[in-house]
């Protein structure tokens, strides 16, 4: 169900229109919140299971050397759930706190297609 896409230029248009684009969120939380699937058990079919399956090597798993997008989210505004995973587990699509592209912070706080996050992700300096 995931939606991974080899080679650079192709990469690049997915990686303008952001990680995990809202319908795959959908899918995750109707396989967790309607179907039974623990969070983490369906954010795998979204990512890593569905980059396996087509033969991507890169991509799909945190690992050194993988393209490091990365989306930091929380239970959004207004749920009762206490956290990300939770709220996938109810069915409700997580509020976003921030968006990592190739290592690099992108985007932070809701957009048009998320609602904001309970919680902000914090800033730390390594």
């Amino acid at each position: 169900m995931g939606r991974d896409v080899p080679g650079d230029e192709q990469r690049r248009v997915v990686v303008q229109l952001g990680v995990f684009p809202l319908g795959i969120w959908e899918m995750v939380c109707i396989l967790s919140g309607t179907a039974g699937l623990e969070p983490a058990q369906a954010i795998a079919c979204a990512t890593g299971n569905t980059a396996e399956g087509i033969g991507l090597k890169d991509v799909g798993v945190i690992r050194p050397g993988n393209w490091a997008d990365l989306v930091i989210c929380d239970a959004p505004v207004g749920s009762t759930a206490e956290n990300a995973g939770a709220s996938i587990a109810d069915g409700t699509i997580p509020g976003v706190s921030m968006v990592f592209i190739d290592g690099k912070l992108m985007h932070e706080g809701a957009d048009v297609n998320t609602a904001a996050p309970k919680r902000s992700a914090l800033h730390v300096q390594a």
